[in-house]
This record gives structure tokens, sequence and C-alpha cells, in this order.
């Protein structure tokens, strides 16, 4: 719900006229709009924590580290809005372990952290300093130099190795100097492969033997000659954010070099205990903490400055202690209000509000936003694009520029004699609706603009649920550990809770078993479990996605809605119509039932609908599988018939599915069936991989009539081996005698 002031408030209560204004800010992260940015830190291999694997002959340094917690992962878009999911790390320090850990099969939404075994296949990943030492990155948006370690001639390429990455691209011209060997020095070349980050090749028949130097400096010039640097990140505002149940810094300084090289000095600005997300801003001269339309800072956002860099550091962590960073971002926020048309917030949900039994739904909020910003001399509203420069004439402040995912959040201007923010002789309050990511937009040859975005649930929508199995845990505990699994982190859990806090939410079912299904999004897996678990779930204008469950939906409580038909004392009235409508009882089931595939004249009730069955079938392999044998080329042949000689059962019922063999897992997408066409003259099948009932039903048609001209052959077409983390093994075939005491059973639950 949003909040207000008690003198907001009194405005509606008291007020026959009020005065209010649409505004919005868009804001960019530049971290997904540049291109070649890179990150570097002082701390090296050697600082962190490591192993020495003895091979013959030499020491190999083990660092788990780089691919645990890469540096890189701080720029990723989507960064956690609040901190919680923190990462085990066994550390000797008793500062790590006082941190107690949340257990996910508790219910209470939790006040912990919630532990995560890092891997290389993680969705989510941060990076943590080495012990004992401070945070010192730096973010590089121009590149323009890099320092080269060695430089060797193969054919008719000459390859340079990096020391960091170097931001390089193909077609860029390079000027490399002081190298050791005169050859291997370039002048205004052009740089024609770039295999990886921290390597780049240019075309030079060179026969000499491979060089290798610390003292060569590549320099990207134009074809004049003088150097030329990549796009810098436009900012106003810096964000900065650490894992507070690691070490929290309690201070942290920022040194910004914008693109003509001044500097500017944040030093030892308070980390905010409560999240541990830094934030500056810029106010037209210098940097500090305070936002914008506070009581001591402007009413409006200044034009960004070119920033070339950002270096980060804090004090050191302590003896035996880390710190873990999460991100680093150069942010540009506009103004877009003046351009504003009209805005409109829209409900989409998954059901209607006058269903049968109104839960289960998760919602998302849709903006459609207006604008008018004509200029008859140039164009005011851009399409982003990642190849050109910023704009020079007119400036970038003065265009909008349309990119994905940036953030738009609209607001009300609502003016009276109280308001909090002072612009000028004028006093409102700024009442925030929410926070939305563009998704798309147009454009007419007049200069209108129509702007859609959606709100949180676009990340979700737009991201595959990783690999995930959960054994006997609640539902809100798989709800917790999918969003955390991809680093969304702010939503909130409302369950029951009696006065001391103590769980009696009993719509909370705990699941036997539960698995991602690796096509879907985050999205929908969430939007089938609110709905088989009758959980409502939506996102209010603070971009937190809120959880209710059905007991906390309907708990006994008592509202006291304040409605006047006339005026009561300085208070007018506030109905304006009034309809009473009747919704179906609550207390009803909603049952979503398959569609049976055929019918009868003389029905029964049952032949009208049948409900989803579910399948658990065994069997033996028919041939043996090699570990090493790719998913696509395993003979997977699965005896069946064997185990029950009365029943014949020929194949599972499914189209798809998992198979457990000893401690693999694997999944297949068809079944493979042989069928005899109509017009053979032999009966000899053709054999055919059948992936749905559609399937089916063509080949069943196109062969002869009888069991014995299409049936199942036992074989079964495999995706993927080793799925839900498990190893792929050789696996021996199981001879059919040994199947002879198994036998078919079917139960029904009503």
């Amino acid at each position: 719900m949003i909040t207000a002031s008690n003198d907001l408030k009194n405005i509606f209560y008291n007020s026959r006229t009020v005065n209010i204004s649409a505004g919005a800010t868009i804001e960019y992260n530049m971290n997904t709009l540049l291109d070649n940015i890179t990150i570097s830190t002082t701390a090296t291999d050697q600082n962190y924590k490591d192993g020495i694997d003895e091979q013959p002959g030499q020491l190999i340094r083990i660092n788990p580290f780089k691919k645990l917690f890469p540096l890189d992962s701080i720029l990723k878009p989507f960064r956690p809005a609040l901190p919680g999911v923190k990462y085990y790390i066994n550390l000797t320090s008793d500062h790590e372990g006082s941190n107690k850990f949340y257990d996910y099969r508790t219910l209470p939404y939790p006040t912990a952290p919630r532990v995560y075994y890092p891997g290389s296949k993680n969705y989510y990943k941060y990076w943590v300093t080495p012990q004992n030492t401070g945070v010192n990155v730096t973010v590089n948006y121009i590149i323009s130099t890099a320092s080269i370690n060695q430089a060797y001639a193969t054919g008719s390429k000459v390859v340079y190795k990096t020391t960091t990455d170097h931001g390089f691209t193909i077609n860029k011209r390079v000027t490399i100097s002081g190298s050791g060997n005169a050859s291997f020095n370039l002048t205004n070349q052009l740089i024609t492969d770039v295999p990886d980050s921290r390597t780049f090749s240019v075309t030079n028949n060179l026969a000499q033997a491979s060089e290798i130097s610390l003292s060569k400096t590549a320099t990207l010039v134009n074809s004049g000659g003088s150097a030329t640097p990549t796009k810098p990140a436009l900012a106003n505002k810096i964000v900065v954010a650490f894992e507070k149940y690691h070490t929290l810094p309690a201070t942290c300084s920022l040194l910004i070099t914008y693109s003509d090289n001044t500097t500017a000095s944040v030093t030892s600005v308070n980390v905010p205990t409560a999240d541990g997300r830094l934030i500056v801003y810029y106010n037209g001269t210098s940097w500090s903490t305070t936002a914008p339309f506070s009581s001591s800072q402007a009413v409006s956002y200044p034009a960004p400055r070119e920033i070339k860099s950002i270096n980060v550091t804090t004090p050191s962590a302590g003896a035996g202690r880390i710190i873990g960073v999460t991100e680093i971002s150069a942010r540009w926020v506009k103004d877009i209000s003046s351009d504003i048309v009209s805005f409109e917030i829209n409900r989409e949900s998954t059901s209607s509000a006058t269903d049968i039994l109104p839960v289960g739904n998760i919602t998302a909020n849709n903006l459609t936003l207006d604008l008018v910003k004509y200029n008859q001399s140039s164009l005011r509203v851009l399409t982003y694009n990642r190849d050109e420069d910023w704009t020079v004439s007119p400036t970038p402040n003065d265009v909008i520029y349309f990119a994905k995912n940036a953030e738009i959040r609209p607001h009300f201007k609502i003016f009276h004699s109280l308001g909090a923010v002072t612009e000028g002789s004028l006093k409102y309050d700024r009442v925030e609706q929410g926070t939305y990511y563009l998704d798309s937009h147009s454009i007419s040859e007049y200069g209108n603009v129509q702007v859609d975005a959606l709100d949180g649930s676009k990340q979700l929508m737009e991201t595959l649920i990783p690999d995930l199995i959960y054994k006997n845990a609640p539902v809100t505990s798989i709800i917790m550990g999918i969003l955390d699994s991809i680093g969304f982190t702010n939503y909130n859990m409302n369950i029951l809770l009696d006065g001391g806090g103590l769980n009696i939410d009993t719509s909370i079912p705990t699941l036997t078993v539960w698995w991602s299904e690796n096509n879907k999004t985050v999205w929908d897996c969430l939007q089938e479990l609110c709905r088989d678990i009758q959980m409502n779930a939506y996102f209010d204008e603070n971009n937190i996605l809120q959880f209710y469950t059905r007991d906390k939906m309907y708990q006994s409580s008592t509202t006291h809605w304040e409605f006047y038909y006339e005026q009561s004392g300085n208070k007018l009235a506030n109905i304006i119509d009034f309809n009473k409508q009747e919704v179906a009882s609550a207390n009803q089931v909603k049952i979503i039932w398959k569609t049976p595939m055929n019918s009868l004249y003389t029905q029964t009730a049952t032949d009208l609908w049948a409900s989803e069955p579910s399948f658990l079938i065994s069997g033996g392999l028919r041939y043996d599988i090699a570990a090493d044998t790719p998913a696509e080329l395993v003979n997977f042949d699965i005896d069946i018939d064997n185990l029950d000689p009365i029943t014949k059962l020929e194949s599972t019922f499914n189209y798809s599915g998992y198979f457990l063999v000893d401690s693999e897992v694997f999944e297949y997408d068809a079944i493979q069936f042989k069928y005899v066409p109509l017009a053979s003259s032999s009966n000899e099948g053709i054999p055919v991989f059948i992936s749905s009932e559609g399937d089916w039903a063509q080949y069943r048609a196109l062969s002869k009539t009888g069991s014995e001209y299409f049936k199942p052959t036992g074989r079964y077409r495999i995706k993927a081996r080793g799925v839900f983390g498990t190893t792929p093994a050789s696996h021996v075939s199981t001879a059919s005698t040994s199947l002879s005491a198994w036998y078919q059973k079917t139960d029904e639950w009503r």
C-alpha cells in the first residue's frame, strides 16, 4: 500500500479540488548500455587462500575463487536490490561462523542470510576480497590503453597478449610502442581479430620467433594517429553494494575519473548497515550521499558527467575476514516529467477478480506512458544504439534514449502548502507509483511516443530457471530458493503468525519432491506453484514481490473504512457511487481437468472429463551404456514388457520425462515406435520417434490396422545425461529373467 503523510491525507479529506501533476524519471544503468567495460583489482591470485597440487616435476597453484567469485560478476545487470544470499566459505575466523544461516525448511521469512554453496554454474555470483584486505576495485568505462606482456608472430598475424582485459574490438586502430624488438612496434595498424578479452592480433608478416616483454603499451588511435577512446559512461548517480552478511566495511571511498582525466573524490562515506547499499549523487558540482528532492539537495537531476573510471576502496576487512561486493555501477537519472502527456498503470493477472476462488493469482503491473518531445531542428527521442557515440548536438540531457530495461519510475506531484519538497514558490509531495523496466516503444513521425514497461516481473519473465531439486521442503522455501538462486532478493513472504511471531499457517504444503524444468522461466514456475497451492503474489509500489498465503489472506481481522455520504466535520463526503455485487463463495474448489481424447454418444459423467494422470514405471536396460557416450548417441532401450506378462506394457505413458539408472538421471523427449505403412507389401516396420499425442495420432493413421503394425520398440530418445547434478557413469544391461518378480500396480487417489 502506498504510504502518505498525515498532511497529504488531510488534503484529500478536506479539499474540494486538488492540484496534481504527473511526473516520471528514467534511469540508465551504464553496465547494460556500454560494451568493452573492464574491471580490475589490486588483489592477485596469491592473495587468496589456495592449495598446491603436486604434479611430477612441477607445482600447480589451485585458486577456486576466480570461477566461484568472478570479478566481472559485479558488472552484471539485475543485481540484488537487498542483501541476504550469502555463499558459504569455510574460514578460520570466528567472525564468519557467528552469522547463523537461515534454514529453508523454516517457514517465516528470514532475517538471517540464506546459505548457498558456490558452484561454477550458479546463475547468481558476486566477488569477495582475500582475507585480511579491503576492497580496491576499478571499473573502466573508457578503454584506450593496455599493457602487453607477450607478443609473437604466427603465419600472417602478430598476436599480442595483455595483462588485463583490453576492451579493444576489431576494426579499431592500434599503436604499440616500447617493445625491445622494434618489429613488434606498430603504427596505426588495424586490429583484425579479438579471440578473447586479453588477446588481439593484427595482420603482419613477421618471421620473428615469439617474444616476451613487460614494457609494451598498446594505444587505440584513429587513422590520423591521435588517441581515440571508446564511449564513456554518462552518470549523475553511482551505486556500490556489499553483501552485508560477510564483513560489512564501515566506510567506503570513491575516486571518479572523468573523460578529460580530471578527478573527483568521495572519501570515507559511511556504508548503510541496513542493506549495505551505498549510493552517491552528483549535484552539479560535487558528489554526495544526499539525494535530489531532499531538504538540502537540488530539486532536479543535473546533466550527467562523462566518466572514464570509478575506483572503489574500503578499509581492511580485519583478521581472517572477507568483504563481498555485489555491484558497482554508474547510473544516469533523467527527469522526463515535462514531456509526459499521460500514463496509465494496469494489472495483468493470471485470474480475474470474480473467479470462484480468488487465490492462486500472480500479477504483474504494466505501465503505458505517452510522451511528446518534438523539435523541428533535430530529433529529441532516440532509440539507443550501443555502437554509436553519445549525441553532441543536442546534448544527451536534451534527449530521451530508449534502451532495453531502462528503469522508469512514474510519480504524482500533489501540491499543497505543507509539501515535503520546496521548488521555488511551490511545495508538493512526490507519491511514487512503482518501478518499471522498458519493454517496447513506438515513435510516430510527429514525435508522439508510446512506451510500454513492466514491473520487476520482467526480470523473472526473461530468466530461465536454473536446475533445482528440493525434497521435503515447504512451498515457501522452494519459492525463496528459486528467487535467491538468480539473485532476486526483493521479495517478502506474508504468512499467518500468532501474537508471538510463531508460525500457525496451515495452508503451506510440504512437497515430497519438486524439480525445475529448464525450458521454463522463473515466472512460469512461480505461476504454477501459486496456482497449485492457492497463494497470491503481486509487485507493490516499492518493487517488492509480495507473497500471501491463503490463511494470511483470510485471517480474521477488523478493518475500519471511513466512507461518508455527506460532510462530517472537516472531512468531505467521499462516496460517489455504491454498487453491491454477489460473488460466488470462496470455500468452493476450482478443479482443472484434462479434455478427453474421445467421446461416446451415450455418456456418463466420467466421459465428459478426465483428471491428469501421473505415471511411475520401471524396467531393465537391454544394452550397456558407456560413461562417455554423448546423449544423442545413447542406445537407450528399456525392457518393460517382461515386468508383467499379462498386461504386456511396452513403453512409458509420457512422451518426455526422466529415467533414474543407478545414480544417473537421463532425460528423454521422445519414444520410438515402428509402424507399417498402409501401402506396404511387407510387415517390416519403419522406426520413428514420437514426442506428442499429435505425432501418435498421425502415424497411427498412416499404419495398417492392428497393434502388431504400430507399437513402441522400447527405445527412447535421450535429450541429456547427468541432469539434476548427477554424474554420467557406465551402466550394464539387465537380464530379462531378473525382472520376472516385478509387476504392474495402479493406484487412484480420490
